[in-house]
């Protein structure tokens, strides 16, 4: 299980904004092309249109994340086995909130505890102490 995070409209805002940008790059690409032609290409004119291609090929990757819905980048994610280890290690403290729908917070309270206390049982452990 990966906590996920919805935000309603977020997808379709974000989509939105990211094409603007798109269409910026574009149009600089565009000028840049029109201004220092390939054959006249200075080191830094080399540069500056491999930048901007690299920048376009970043703003088409997140048109396609957000576009198949994931518009949460996977590094600010957390799984439940990260959650658990965290909650259970017995050295440092650990706080999570979690906000949303009040159903779907208490589902994912009571997944998360019954793992908890599933691993602990197995385990024989009973700290550090965890409330929900």
């Amino acid at each position: 299980m990966t906590v996920q995070i919805t935000t309603f409209g977020a997808q379709e805002k974000t989509e939105q904004i990211l094409n603007q940008l798109l269409n910026a790059i574009d149009t600089e690409i565009t000028a840049i092309n029109t201004t220092y032609p390939d054959r006249s290409g200075s080191p830094q004119q080399v540069q500056v249109k491999s930048a901007m291609g690299n920048l376009r090929r970043s703003v088409d990757g997140l048109i396609t994340q957000v576009s198949s819905g994931n518009t949460i980048p996977e590094r600010f994610t957390i799984s439940d086995e990260k959650i658990r280890n965290s909650l259970n290690e017995k050295v440092g403290k650990s706080l999570y909130v979690f906000q949303g729908e009040e159903k779907s917070v208490r589902e994912l309270s009571d997944s998360l505890g019954q793992m908890i206390m599933e691993s602990r049982r197995r385990s024989g452990e009973i700290e550090p102490v965890v409330s929900f």
